[in-house]
Parts: C-alpha cells; structure tokens; sequence
C-alpha cells in the first residue's frame, strides 16, 4: 500500500502559500468578479493577472509583507476588472463617437451605451450606500438571478442573513433614490 507523502508540519514555504492560496480562493474570486459585473470571458484572465501579480510579488521577496493575503488577491482581482472595464467603456463611447461624428450613428447602440451608463451609475450609488456585502446579494440575487438560497452559498454565509442583507440593501436603496432626483424626471 503506498502511502501519500505527508506534508512537512514546519512553516510552509511561500512558493506552497500561493499555491495553497489559488487553490482555496480560484472559485470565491470568480464568484466575487460574477458580482462585480465581470463576463464570464474576462474572469478567468483577471484571476489569472491577479495571481501573476502575487507570483511577481512572491519572487521579488515581498509576499512576507502581505498581511491578509486573501484580501489582498480580491482586492488586485477588483482592481484588473476595474480597468478592464473602464478600457471597454472607453473603446465603447470612442466608437459611439465616431459614428456620431461621421452622422451615421446607431440609434440601438446610443441606447445600449444609455443603458451601461445607467447601470454603472445605479451600481456607483450602489456602492456608496451600502455595504460590500449587501452591494454582493443584490448583484447576484437581481442581476444575475441567482436564488437566494444559492447566493448564499457562494458567498458562504447562512440563508437567514443573506435574506437580512437583501432586505437592508432594499430598504436603504429605496431612502438613496428617494432622497436624490436620480433619474431625472421620471417619478
């Protein structure tokens, strides 16, 4: 019978304390991009950069200074999608920009642009007034209609509290759009 070679008990090497880190947070980052906005497309580049940051870091001697590594590996993900995404908002309004100029725009794609303006704007307040929690079960319970049950699963907390996230972020949405003249004059 052969035996599974026992990992040694001392401190891990930092080579095993990425790899152990991909390992355990590869699904959670994709889950945390999904709710950010990401398509399914960019999230496995992102995670990828983001964890060929980590490796740059690791080799140039400075991952021992990384207090909260986990934290640290969302927070480059959040930061790559963020400027994916702001390349593609600026590739988008360039093009939208040049139709318009040569007076052959497209009504569907000022509509659309409309739309992701929109939507990033409801996301930004969204983010301004409620917590990253809370900003996480709306995402993933309204736009990307995953149930309750399973939200709560993916971002590892109990039924009970997503449902009391859900129900907080409703009640202080409904006070921020209530208080601020946010889509003009509909009412």
């Amino acid at each position: 019978m052969s035996r599974r070679p026992r990992r040694p008990v001392g401190p891990e090497s930092p080579e095993q304390q990425v790899e152990d880190l991909l390992l355990r947070e590869w699904p959670r980052l994709a889950g945390y991009l999904r709710v950010l906005g990401a398509r399914e497309e960019e999230i496995e580049d992102i995670l990828s950069d983001s964890f060929l940051a980590v490796f740059r870091l690791m080799r140039q001697g400075e991952w021992a200074q990384v207090e909260r590594p986990a934290s640290y590996l969302f927070a480059v993900a959040r930061n790559r999608f963020r400027v994916q995404r702001l390349v593609r908002f600026k590739a988008a309004a360039e093009a939208l920009d040049d139709d318009l100029l040569e007076g052959i725009a497209d009504p569907a794609a000022e509509q659309r642009l409309e739309r992701v303006e929109l939507r990033e704007a409801v996301q930004d307040r969204m983010r301004e007034v409620l917590t990253d929690r809370e900003v996480q079960v709306m995402t993933l319970h309204y736009l990307h209609d995953v149930p309750l049950a399973k939200t709560a699963e993916m971002l590892a907390i109990s039924y009970p509290t997503a449902r009391v996230h859900l129900a907080n972020a409703r009640q202080k949405l409904v006070k921020a759009f209530k208080r601020e003249d946010f889509f003009g004059d509909i009412r």
